[in-house]
């Protein structure tokens, strides 16, 4: 079954702590479906405010993208307090994030 986003969907959440990783796997597809039914995803880490509107701002923050439909694919997220990449993301402990 191909689970997409819904505005109204019920919220799930998880709970994680400093430097837990979370793995998000991308839709997978036989190479037999068609191109034009397969998905594609672009994941953002945005504020809630944006999440409950179901919308992109500009403070949104690329996470990953979900662009090898008929490959496997997974998108890690590892959540520190402190990366020394510039464009890497970072958590503060017990502050909800949200991704959408």
């Amino acid at each position: 079954m191909i689970r997409t986003f819904v505005r109204d969907a019920e919220k799930r959440a998880i709970v994680v702590r400093l430097l837990d990783s979370v793995n998000i796997i991308c839709p997978q597809y036989s190479r037999r479906t068609p191109v034009n039914r397969v998905e594609q995803s672009v994941i953002y880490l945005v504020e809630q405010r944006a999440y409950d509107k179901c919308m992109i701002d500009n403070t949104a923050r690329l996470v990953g993208l979900c662009t090898t439909p008929y490959r496997s694919q997974i998108i890690t997220i590892v959540f520190r307090d402190f990366t020394p990449s510039p464009s890497g993301l970072e958590f503060m402990p017990n502050r909800p994030y949200f991704l959408i």
